[in-house]
Formats: C-alpha cells, sequence, structure tokens
C-alpha cells in the first residue's frame, strides 16, 4: 500500500521525515550515522519546498508540530450522540465514494414511519474516517525516533565527558611540566658539573666570622679595637700599636684581642652554580664568603633526592612523556 498520508508525502516519504525532522539527530549523530540523517534531511527539505506558507527551511518549522498534525488528520472522528434525543447514530448512507452519514434510530416510529425532523437533525456526516494503518506507523517510527534520540544522548554525553576528561589531563600534564622545568634543569648542572672529588656532594656556602680568644691560645691574628670611634685599626696602625704595646707603654683609647677565625655555614644547593647565583644575589651581606662540598655519606634522604633530579634529564623526551 502507497497511497499518500499527507499532500505529496508518501507513506516511504513519510518515514524520511519522522527521521529527518528532529535536528537533535543531526547534531547528536556521528559518523555514518550523521550521513544518513543529513540526506533524509535533504530529501524531506526538497519535497517540501516551495509549498505555500513555509519559509526556506520548512522541515525546521514543520518539526514541532509535523508529527501532530499527523495523528490528528489519520485518527477517526468518532461518531457523536444523536443531536435530538441523545442516542446512538447509526449508518444512513454510505457508498459511491461519499461521506457515510449517520442517523438516529430513534426517528424510526413504532409503524415504521419516520420522523422527518428528528432524521434530519440527527444526520452527522462522517468525513474523516482515520487511517489505522498510518497512526500504528506512526507510533512505531516515533518511537524508534525517541529510542534513537536517547540512544545519540547517551553517546554525546559519554563522547562530552571524555571530552572533558581529555582536556582536565591536558591542564594537568601542562602544570606538571611547568613545574618540572627547574628541577630538570639542576639536575642536568648535576649531571654536568664537576664534583670536587666528592660522592654524592652536597655543596654549601660558608663564610668567615671572627671569634674573640684568649692569646694564648690558638688564635689567628690580633685586632685594635677603639671603642669610642666603634671601628678596627687598619693594618698600618696595628703595626704602629703592637709596636708600643711590644715596648711596654699604655696605648689610651684602644683594646686588644686575639681572633680566631672560624667557618660558619650560610646555606646549601644541589649545584655549585646554586651556590654561585646566591652569592651573586646575597653575598654582599656576608664576610668572606666561600663555597665548599661537603659529601652526603648515608645521607639517604638527600641522595634520594639528588639521585631523581639527576634522572629527570636523562629520560628520553621527560617533557612528552607525561
Amino acid at each position: 500500500m502507497n497511497k499518500p498520508v499527507s499532500g505529496t508525502l508518501s507513506r516511504e516519504t513519510l518515514t524520511t521525515a519522522l527521521l529527518a525532522i528532529t535536528a537533535d539527530l543531526e547534531t547528536l549523530a556521528n559518523g555514518a550515522a550523521i550521513q544518513h540523517h543529513k540526506i533524509a534531511a535533504a530529501e524531506i527539505r526538497a519535497l517540501l519546498n516551495g509549498q505555500e506558507g513555509l519559509g526556506s527551511d520548512p522541515v525546521a518549522e514543520l518539526a514541532p508540530d509535523f508529527v501532530a498534525s499527523l495523528r490528528l488528520r489519520y485518527t477517526s472522528t468518532p461518531v457523536p450522540p444523536c443531536r435530538v434525543c441523545g442516542g446512538v447514530l447509526h449508518v444512513a448512507k454510505c457508498g459511491g465514494g461519499k461521506a457515510t452519514v449517520y442517523a438516529c434510530k430513534g426517528a424510526t416510529r413504532e409503524d415504521n414511519s419516520t420522523d422527518c425532523a428528528h432524521y434530519e437533525q440527527s444526520q452527522f456526516m462522517h468525513r474523516n474516517a482515520g487511517d489505522d494503518e498510518v497512526i500504528a506507523f506512526i507510533d512505531a517510527a516515533t518511537t524508534e525516533l525517541e529510542r534513537t534520540k536517547r540512544f545519540m544522548n547517551i553517546n554525546a554525553e559519554s563522547a562530552q565527558a571524555k571530552h572533558l576528561e581529555a582536556l582536565r589531563y591536558r591542564d594537568e600534564r601542562d602544570a606538571l611540566r611547568m613545574l618540572l622545568v627547574p628541577p630538570m634543569g639542576i639536575g642536568r648542572l648535576i649531571n654536568s658539573q664537576d664534583n670536587s672529588g666528592t660522592d654524592q656532594p652536597l655543596f654549601a656556602v660558608m663564610e668567615k666570622r671572627g671569634m674573640v680568644t684568649l692569646e694564648t691560645h690558638d688564635h689567628d691574628r690580633i685586632e685594635w679595637y677603639h671603642s669610642e670611634n666603634v671601628s678596627t685599626a687598619d693594618d698600618r696602625t696595628a703595626l704602629r700599636l703592637e709596636a708600643i704595646h711590644a715596648a711596654g707603654r699604655e696605648v689610651k683609647g684602644w683594646e686588644r684581642y686575639a681572633v680566631k677565625d672560624i667557618d660558619l655555614f650560610v646555606t646549601a644547593c644541589f649545584t655549585e652554580q646554586g651556590c654561585i647565583d646566591f652569592l651573586a644575589r646575597d653575598g654582599h651581606n656576608h664576610t668572606k664568603p666561600f663555597i665548599c662540598a661537603f659529601g652526603s655519606y648515608r645521607n639517604g634522604e638527600y641522595q634520594k633526592l639528588r639521585d631523581w633530579l639527576k634522572s629527570l634529564p636523562a629520560t628520553q623526551n621527560a617533557e612528552t612523556q607525561l
């Protein structure tokens, strides 16, 4: 059976229409599915284009009401009760390609005569007998359409979730790469530097600090200090003061101290270059600073971290494998 169901639309065309009128399918479908629905949409638009009252995209215009209007058109109109007595109407005339006429049996009197006024007023012309096959088809097609939409929505949500997860992974990876840039630079220096003959060295910035001691004990030098001027004698003045002191004469205003220089720790770095960079920034705040390499024997905590730093640049394409 291939009778028209809506103007120029055959039942086969209606199949295409029901699959194409929902724009969501074109958006949600993917791969072969999206191509199928695009073709279907193109076919129905071509059929509807140019019909009176429709714009450039008739499918989009018809979509909200299309199925509802088809149901209304092909659902049989119920036969109402008699307008005179409320009785049931029965077929009075049918056939000949004309609409079926219903009338009230109550218009027939007991003597089989007809109450003409009652008969004429009760008549109902049934113009829409409907098409149960079309309604059944619409039900099946719309059910399949909704199932397809749910499937597409699930796929779309899954794809969106995967996309968002990929974006989160990318952002986390990029953030980790940025965090690892300084450690990888330190690791490259560890691998390329001179370790000063020390295994697993810890480089430190040290400074000289004078400590007052007894002249009879180990000391490095004698300093003269003027308490009123709050100053230490320069080398020439110190020689003159030492000569006066050796002669046993009193030196007014000056105090004589024996000083021992000791090495004080300032800061530590994984690399010698780290110490050099520190002194460039802060060396002016320290007395006679210098760099020294210390061993880290049995210092598992430091050695594990140092070995990790060394391994970063040694990994092939370390930045791209995160």
